[in-house]
């Protein structure tokens, strides 16, 4: 079977680092993607399996070597069973290398971590969840409103994923959305979801970047005006009376009626006040 990826349950993306370095364009210049699926299941086509460095830099990866572990003690001394490791890294067969973390409960303390695995029949080992520490600071705000990751119920989180994988999966069962294009055997890179690649934490020097884009020259210009009735060089409903233009829309679902503001300024300029809250 050779060497295989597990992947964050919560986000969906790989859990180990993957190259960047420039990627050679065809000669059309033109990316199909249809072709790049074919080369990657074909056995004679070689497809390199990294980033393009000017799109994703070294920096991004790092956060991937950050993995850690959701996991449960049954021999733990105290109340709590359930912990989150330190930080570590994936080897491979389904085992990271972590730490042991410094977390203020005892649930991990004389534990071997070595025993837990994130694939395949468990046996006498007990599964642990892999993901990302930026994504479980993540999900801490969506779930307690707070980055504090200690208001989250790890018992109740471990049972949820339990109940969403099986045991021969590398990835939970919930829908990942375009981080399901790169789960394969080993993650594949592929061109156009680089972002689902990208540390989700927040970046100050992207902000200044967005405002230096913002400065330009191009964002400054502003429409002279936004009334663009004077543009229609025909329209069939401005000849028709108000009253009756309403009657005509009161038997119309939503759709069609936002279909004939879109295709009829004088409808929507009748209409556009009733969209405000």
């Amino acid at each position: 079977m050779g060497a295989f990826d597990v992947y964050c349950v919560i986000c969906g993306a790989t859990t180990t680092e993957i190259e960047t370095g420039p990627r050679e364009q065809p000669e059309d210049d033109e990316y199909d993607e249809d072709v790049y699926m074919e080369n990657i299941y074909d056995e004679d086509a070689y497809v390199e399996n990294k980033y393009d460095a000017d799109v994703i830099g070294d920096e991004d990866m790092e956060w991937f070597r950050q993995a850690r572990l959701l996991g449960f003690n049954p021999d733990a001394p105290g109340a709590n069973k359930f912990f989150v490791s330190g930080a570590g890294e994936y080897l491979d067969g389904g085992i990271f290398d972590v730490d042991e973390g410094s977390e203020p409960d005892s649930a991990i303390e004389d534990f071997d971590l070595g025993g837990v695995r994130n694939w395949g029949d468990c046996g006498s080992g007990q599964r642990g969840f892999p993901f990302h520490r930026q994504c479980y600071t993540l999900l801490a705000r969506v779930l307690t409103g707070t980055e504090d990751t200690g208001k989250i119920n790890k018992g109740v989180l471990y049972r949820i994923f339990g109940g969403l994988i099986s045991w021969k999966s590398r990835c939970s069962d919930l829908d990942y959305g375009d981080a399901t294009q790169g789960q394969d055997q080993t993650w594949e890179a592929i061109p156009g979801y680089g972002y689902t690649v990208i540390n989700p934490e927040r970046r100050e020097s992207l902000v200044g970047d967005i405002f230096e884009v913002i400065k330009r020259d191009k964002f400054a210009e502003t429409p002279s005006s936004l009334n663009l009735g004077y543009k229609v060089r025909w329209d069939p409903f401005q000849q028709v009376p108000e009253s009756l233009l309403r009657d005509i829309l009161d038997l119309l679902d939503h759709e069609s009626m936002l279909n004939l503001c879109q295709a009829s300024w004088g409808i929507f300029n009748l209409t556009r006040y009733n969209w405000r809250l």
